[in-house]
Formats: structure tokens, C-alpha cells, sequence
């Protein structure tokens, strides 16, 4: 109780300070004094102080909602691999997540990802949906995180040769694509030296083949 009264008590503490800065602000030298060398006018002050506490409030909902609870970073590549025919192009994955045109993702590993959402359906852990670039340095930011009430679910795929099956059923991979937020062909080429696998089909939502 009381750390939810923690929680709360920053939230109010923050809010407040939005007002604060939303009263006139006095300056000896000059009342109408502008910042940035006279670009940036006080009403503008006031607007970047409010997205920023509108960013830590949010960012005080994330860590509230997912305090305690384990991370299972899925990373999205910015940019296609080497190994791809459109090598370098952006993928706007990240995009795609947001608008609802990529609705899962295909992984390796199903043993693992199958523990993963497990934990994440118990209210044990969220997917973190993490864009990566690799340039000189490698940097990766947070698209969104899927914790239980996102009905999450996880169904097991059979790869073979260019085909995809799902309890024997063969799947339509022009479907699987378009899901998958990509063109058929760009989609096939991710899979090109994948042989025989047993992949995890990762849902975002509650869509389900």
C-alpha cells in the first residue's frame, strides 16, 4: 500500500510543478526576457517544460506498471542485414508496431520465447519491443512493452523450404508477410538459411491463425 501511495504522491508532486511553471516569471534585468539568443519565448519554455513532464509521467506509469517484473527484450533491426537485397534500407519496423500494420514476429528459440510469454500471460514479465541500429556504436530504444493485459499469445511454426505450417496446416505466407508488416519477397528472404525450424510466432495482439 504505502508504495503505491509512493507512487502516487510523485505523480501529484509532478504535476504540481507543471503549474508552478505555468505562473509568470520574473526577471530582474528584463520581465519579457526571451532564451536561445530571442527564438524561444516563454510560452515556448512552458510547452517543452510540459512535454517533459509529461514524459516523466509516463515514464513514472512504465515503471510503476512494470516494477518487479522480468524483461524479455525483442529486438527489431532498423535497418535490413547485409545478408538482405534491400541491405541498409530501413525497415520501419518500429513504425509499423506503432500503427498496427506488424502484428508478430517469427523467432528462433521457441523453448525459450514459449517460457517467455508464459511469464508474461502469469503476470511474471513483459516483452520489451526494442529497435536496434548498428553503426559505429550500437544503440537500441524501447518501441512499446507488452506485459499481460495485452494478450500476448505465442503458437508454434513448422519452416520448411520456403513454407510455413502450423499443426500440420500450411500456412499463407502472402498473410504471414502482410501480418509480419512486409512484402512476401522481403519476408521469404529473412528465412533463406533457416533449412528445417521450429519457430515461435510471437502476437502482439489477440489475432491468432
Amino acid at each position: 500500500m504505502s508504495h503505491n501511495l509512493s507512487l502516487t504522491q510523485a505523480k501529484i508532486d509532478l504535476i504540481s510543478e507543471i503549474l508552478s511553471n505555468l505562473k509568470s516569471v520574473e526577471y530582474e534585468d528584463n520581465p519579457t526576457k526571451t532564451y536561445l539568443e530571442g527564438r524561444e519565448t516563454e510560452n515556448d519554455r512552458c510547452a517543452v517544460l510540459l512535454q517533459q513532464k509529461k514524459m516523466a509521467l509516463l515514464d513514472l506509469s512504465y515503471q510503476e506498471k512494470t516494477r518487479g517484473l522480468e524483461r524479455f527484450p525483442l529486438l527489431f533491426a532498423k535497418h535490413f542485414p547485409q545478408s538482405h537485397k534491400k541491405a541498409g534500407k530501413e525497415t520501419n519496423f518500429a513504425r509499423k508496431i506503432r500503427t498496427g500494420q506488424k502484428i508478430h514476429t517469427l523467432r528462433r528459440d521457441y523453448a525459450y520465447w514459449s517460457a517467455a510469454v508464459r511469464k508474461v500471460q502469469d503476470g511474471e514479465g513483459y516483452i520489451s519491443l526494442t529497435e536496434w541500429e548498428q553503426n559505429k556504436t550500437e544503440t537500441q530504444s524501447e518501441i512499446l512493452f507488452l506485459d499481460a493485459a495485452c494478450k500476448i499469445g505465442l503458437q508454434k511454426v513448422r519452416y520448411s523450404n520456403g513454407k510455413f505450417y502450423l499443426n500440420r496446416v500450411r500456412l499463407c505466407v502472402d498473410q504471414l508477410a502482410e501480418n509480419d508488416g512486409m512484402l512476401t519477397s522481403d519476408f521469404l528472404r529473412f528465412f533463406k538459411t533457416y533449412g528445417h525450424s521450429e519457430l515461435a510466432l510471437i502476437h502482439f495482439t489477440e489475432f491468432r491463425y
